[in-house]
């Protein structure tokens, strides 16, 4: 099963209940893309999911405010993905 996680400019999007849910569903096979303005704001909770279910590393600037993520080939999530459509 896939799902389409879209979160608009909602602030905060991935509150703990969210997360609960998502990884949950992860968990049991599911494949998620997550789409939304602020998805990489918040706060360890948030940061720890999007690593460890989302393969996501963020990059923050020290000079101003904008975060940047990235995908990680090497996670495995990732390379299960990968194997799966290759």
């Amino acid at each position: 099963p896939q799902l389409i996680w879209f979160t608009g400019n909602a602030q905060l999007p991935l509150v703990q209940d969210v997360i609960t849910l998502l990884s949950s569903y992860q968990d049991a096979g599911g494949r998620l893309m997550l789409s939304g303005q602020d998805l990489t704001d918040g706060d360890e909770v948030q940061a720890a999911f999007l690593s460890e279910y989302c393969a996501v590393t963020l990059d923050e600037e020290t000079t101003s405010n904008p975060r940047y993520a990235f995908g990680n080939p090497e996670h495995e999530r990732t390379q299960k993905f990968l194997s799966q459509i290759l």
